[in-house]
């Protein structure tokens, strides 16, 4: 017997009776079933018969496998591959803004590169998903956490007696909390966390004849340290008949 593919072979040539054997000599990676026929001569008394048999071969089963099934990045975003072995086509989502993939979609064997966005807070995590093939995959993906930051801007800050207010601006990634030493100073808010501002309030400096007064606002942010702002009041002059010295 003959065929008409080179994936399909016959085997063997003989006389009379007997047993063709017809196999696959490769597998089909394909997912769809393929076909040969193999002809099969005999010559009698110089009377050509020819008959064909048609060879199915089945399509290989779905697959779509991904490795490695979680990966972590450092606080900077640097990158990881993920790879994708499959026979189908198939597509690519991530579920967080700041995590992205250089593809969207693509067909059987690939690798992903996977990349995020500087990380300036909290330890974070996201989920990669590749579906095809009615088939779904997913990649866990976790990023470090920034190291703990506190700054204040201004640390010093000088009133008039008559008192008033200031706005001082925290830099932070983590959350803080304010307090001060004086009764005469006032702070809003009393605690947040990240990005923010607060207000220091002075009352008016009703002792006359004094050195100016100090006071100090603390912002306390754990981990990430301390910051100590200086509250200077101006003294209060004396006036009319008073006479401080």
């Amino acid at each position: 017997g003959t065929s008409n593919k080179a994936w399909a072979h016959a085997w063997p040539a003989g006389t009379n009776n007997g047993t063709l054997r017809i196999e696959a000599l490769r597998d089909n990676f394909s997912t769809a079933p393929r076909t040969a026929v193999v002809t099969v001569r005999s010559n009698t008394g110089g009377t050509i018969t020819t008959r064909e048999i048609q060879v199915t071969q089945a399509g290989a089963p779905l697959s779509l496998e991904v490795s490695p099934s979680s990966i972590s990045l450092d606080t900077e975003g640097n990158f990881e591959l993920v790879s994708i072995n499959a026979n189908v086509n198939w597509t690519v989502t991530t579920n967080r803004s700041w995590m992205h993939v250089d593809q969207s979609s693509g067909s059987n064997v690939s690798t992903l590169v996977v990349t995020a966005d500087q990380n300036s807070g909290a330890a974070r995590s996201g989920t990669i998903t590749i579906s095809g093939g009615g088939m779904t995959r997913t990649v866990s993906v976790t990023q470090a956490a920034s190291p703990p930051t506190l700054s204040a801007t201004p640390t010093f800050v000088s009133m008039p007696w008559q008192g008033g207010g200031r706005t001082i601006t925290v830099n932070s990634n983590v959350s803080w909390t304010v307090s001060d030493n004086r009764g005469w100073i006032s702070v809003t808010p009393s605690a947040s966390s990240n990005n923010g501002t607060i207000t220091i309030q002075v009352n008016p400096n009703s002792i006359v004849c004094e050195p100016p007064r100090t006071g100090t606002v603390t912002i306390n942010g754990g981990e990430a340290g301390t910051i100590r702002i200086t509250v200077r009041q101006d003294e209060r002059r004396a006036s009319g008949d008073i006479d401080c010295f």
